[in-house]
């Protein structure tokens, strides 16, 4: 389970975890992580729901992880209150404006293909 909370936490933060504690050998790293460190979620994202299935995950005591089915349970439960929810508007529409090559803002805008 724990490794699957710090897979959870590479996707919704695009990093390394653990990056932030600058250890040079994974030994100082390991010693951390047992001593109860984690890798930190962003405000917005350590409060929602998915920051506390992640929490979970990597909780200290591994009795406490959740079990697969109880993730499944847990993830079917996020999808089906996110496809209810309405799909945002399109976004508003802005004038085209035609394409340079990006070097001179009045240069002649480049061909278009066929």
């Amino acid at each position: 389970m724990y490794s699957f909370g710090i897979m959870l936490w590479e996707l919704v933060e695009r990093g390394n975890p653990f990056e932030e504690f600058n250890i040079r050998f994974m030994m100082q790293l390991e010693d951390k992580i047992k001593k109860g460190a984690r890798p930190t979620l962003r405000e917005n994202v350590r409060d929602s729901v998915y920051g506390k299935l992640m929490d979970d995950c990597v909780h200290g005591n591994p009795a406490m992880r959740p079990s697969f089915d109880v993730i499944l349970e847990r993830l079917s439960k996020m999808q089906s209150e996110n496809d209810e929810k309405p799909d945002p508007p399109p976004p508003a529409k802005e004038e085209e404006t035609p394409l340079t090559d990006g070097e001179d803002e009045n240069a002649d805008p480049l061909p278009e293909d066929d």
